[in-house]
């Protein structure tokens, strides 16, 4: 049987099992860095791909109106 020791770089230190304990200020301090990091890349994530998708269009746009301009043989 496989036994869980961690979660993340949080040590159960033989926690029971269905018990919980409190995190201790450097794990919350860890878990808080974590997530404000995930939190500022996933907007990023979020901001870039609204970016793209917006440059997409403009040059769908401007590939549509330059095809009204050119010549033909």
């Amino acid at each position: 049987d496989l036994k869980r020791v961690a979660f993340g770089g949080i040590e159960l230190n033989n926690l029971p099992e269905n018990k919980t304990r409190y995190f201790t200020r450097r794990e919350y301090d860890d878990v808080h860095k974590f997530m404000k990091r995930w939190r500022t890349n996933r907007m990023a994530a979020i901001k870039n791909e609204v970016n793209a998708k917006k440059q997409e269009e403009e040059n769908k746009k401007l590939k549509e109106k330059t095809k009204k301009y050119k010549y033909k043989d």
